[in-house]
This record gives structure tokens, sequence and C-alpha cells, in this order.
């Protein structure tokens, strides 16, 4: 039997990045506040007090305590829209951590990569959202597997970055073909299958070509062999 997305053999981290269906899993190392922080910065750009606090409905005061502690530990990033000026409007975003974590705390994984500074990452969120509901969740689900785990290490490379997007899309390809619903109608697109003469060489294509032959190739040779 083909895996379907709300099937419960699903793993419990897996289950809910793909499928969305557990409950929340709250991380006692932030706050409660401290989670609703991260996960409306992950939607609104160039957040400041005034957007937090419209959308928290806390005050003022009580953010400042929890936004000092998520940028002291690494999770955001605070900056003067005029450094110039002591009283300046500040603003806040997200780190490479504090998307990490946000991810790892339930956040969906297309809202966290919404705003990324990264040209490469950027452009193929874009293109990922234009994606059908399955397969855009795994391919989301693997962009940040590869990508948000990879912080304090990865190099700020874009080399480094298209062998991170390279990865995410095989592996969420192999799940998507692994899904009773895949269409590959779906996933190659015009705009995908552009996508990937920009970003693979003419060898590397064909040597994931040949990978899914071998696939295939040993997926026969599994069958004939089930004693049915």
């Amino acid at each position: 039997m083909l895996r379907k997305c709300n099937e419960t053999y699903l793993s419990m981290s897996y289950r809910y990045h793909i499928c969305g269906t557990l409950p929340r899993r709250y991380n006692k190392i932030l706050s409660d506040l401290q989670m609703v922080i991260l996960e409306n910065l992950c939607v609104t750009e160039s957040a400041d007090y005034n957007s937090l606090c419209k959308k928290t409905g806390r005050s003022r005061t009580t953010l400042i305590q929890s936004i000092n502690s998520l940028a002291k530990n690494g999770y955001i990033e605070t900056q003067k829209v005029n450094p110039e000026r002591e009283k300046s409007k500040v603003t806040f975003k997200l780190t490479y951590k504090g998307k990490s974590h946000a991810w790892n705390i339930g956040v969906d994984a297309e809202n966290v990569l919404r705003i990324e500074g990264n040209s490469a990452v950027n452009n193929y969120v874009q293109l990922l959202k234009e994606l059908p509901s399955l397969p855009r969740r795994y391919m989301f689900h693997h962009l940040a597997l590869h990508f948000l785990q990879r912080y304090g290490w990865m190099e700020d490379d874009d080399d480094e970055y298209k062998k991170t997007l390279k990865e995410s899309f095989q592996d969420g390809l192999m799940d998507s073909v692994g899904d009773e619903d895949y269409d590959s109608r779906n996933i190659f697109t015009p705009k995908i299958r552009n996508w990937l003469e920009r970003i693979y060489s003419s060898e590397e294509l064909k040597d994931l070509k040949e990978e899914l032959y071998n696939i295939r190739n040993n997926i026969n040779s599994t069958i004939e062999r089930l004693p049915v």
C-alpha cells in the first residue's frame, strides 16, 4: 500500500511537518509568548513593537523582556531603522536559529521560509508555492530539513546553497513518488523543468535519471520476489 499523507504510520515529527495533523509540540526552552513572536516574525517583514503588540495582544513592556531574551540567545536580530538616531524605530527579523526553532515547534515550513535573503533559495521557494498541496508539502519539508538544520555550519556560498537545494529537491521527489496521490505532472511543471536545467549540469541530470532507473529496477526486482 502506498503511503498517504494522513496515514497514522508516519513518524510523529515527519507526519506533523508533512500533514499538519498532530497537536502542536511546545518546546519549553521558550515561553508561549516567545513562540508566538517567532511565528509572527515568520510571516511579517520588518516587524516592530507596534505590529507585534497588535498581533500578540500584549503591551510593549511585556514584549521587551521576551524580545531581549530572544535576541540575546540568537533567535532574532534587532535593527534600528535609522542607526544614527538614539530613539530610532527598531525592527526585528529571525535568524536561521530562530527559523529552525520555529519550524521545530510546528510552524509550517512554507511560512518559515517565506522571507529568505538568499536569492537562490528565495527563487526556489517561489516555484514551490505554485505547486499543488502535494507535492508542495513534501518539497517544503525537505527544504526546511536540509536548509534550516544547517544553520551555524553551512557556508555562505552559492555552490553550498545550490547543493542544498538539489539535495532537498531529490528527497522531496522521492517522498512524493511514494505517496499514493503522486502525479509527476504536479512536480515537473515547465517552471520546475527550467529550474532543473539552470541549477543542474547536464551530467548531473543524467546521473539523477540513472539513479531513478536503478531505483525502478530494484523495486521491480523486489516485486517479482514477493510470495504472492
